[in-house]
């Protein structure tokens, strides 16, 4: 079996999953909002998402994908990046960040 390669420039595709104190919900999702509008329109950004459970009002996860890993790096510096983790670092209990996944198709043989 040969090993795979990553292209350098292939798709990340990520997930972050948060739980937050009870009764928070509803500003983890403000400041996501808020947050989100300026990812989306960062260079590189393709995809932003929230996603809340329906049976537990207190975990979010969040779906991302970027045009590059380069891309994504960027995102974790920028400004509104560090004050959304500023924001809710208050009310975050738990968060797990998965680390960036490259889509199947990216992998060459």
């Amino acid at each position: 079996m040969s090993k795979k390669k990553i292209k350098k420039n292939s798709h990340v595709t990520g997930f972050s999953h948060y739980n937050t104190k009870p009764g928070t919900g509803d500003t983890f999702i403000f400041h996501f909002n808020t947050f989100a509008k300026a990812t989306r329109g960062e260079e590189g950004c393709l995809h932003y998402e929230l996603f809340q459970s329906h049976g537990c009002p207190t975990c979010f996860i969040i779906y991302h994908k970027w045009e590059s890993a380069d891309h994504w790096m960027e995102h974790l510096g920028k400004g509104h990046t560090v004050t959304f983790v500023d924001a809710i670092d208050h009310i975050v209990e738990d968060v797990e960040i998965i680390e960036a996944l490259d889509s199947p198709q990216t992998f060459v043989r």
